[in-house]
């Protein structure tokens, strides 16, 4: 199974990988399984909305050129 497009989680506020516990369970590592493109944002747990939508853009920006997709 594939997509055209990658799949990129984007966490919501207090989530995120620490240590044993992650943020997505195993969804990730089972969608990768299948086939699937999987990124994983790095959106900050407390920041504003502003400054993770920065980093969030950057992310797909980058994701964007690496798949070769325009969306």
């Amino acid at each position: 199974m594939t997509t055209k497009y990658p799949i990129i989680l984007v966490h919501g506020i207090i989530i995120k990988d620490i240590g044993f516990i992650k943020s997505f369970g195993r969804i990730d590592t089972r969608l990768k399984k299948l086939g699937f493109k999987v990124y994983k944002s790095k959106v900050e747990s407390f920041a504003t909305i502003e400054h993770n939508a920065t980093i969030l853009k950057k992310e797909v920006e980058k994701i964007m050129r690496d798949c070769r997709v325009n969306k």
